[in-house]
């Protein structure tokens, strides 16, 4: 491929690329909002003697993101994938 074409890619792809980096950040704060509320949840948890880990609030918020996963047009096996990952 010549530099030329190289170049003129990239010139394509940046506002995409952009767009993404933008996105990316988001999550990331995004991200770090959720991990502040659940400090948040575990401090009352453990001053109510509340149970940390809720088996069942974890699959009805599974099944829930699954079933929205597909409103937004993902896979559920990716969404579910991906807040395993969050959850954990």
């Amino acid at each position: 491929m010549s530099q030329l074409t190289k170049t003129n890619h990239q010139n394509i792809l940046k506002p995409y690329r952009d767009s993404l980096d933008t996105i990316n950040v988001k999550i990331l704060a995004l991200l770090s909002e959720r991990m502040d509320i659940c400090m948040r949840i575990a401090e009352i948890k453990a001053e109510k003697n509340i149970p940390m880990m809720q088996p069942q609030r974890i699959n009805s918020l599974m099944n829930l993101l699954q079933e929205r996963s597909i409103e937004f047009g993902l896979r559920e096996e990716y969404t579910k994938e991906i807040f395993n990952l969050i959850i954990k």
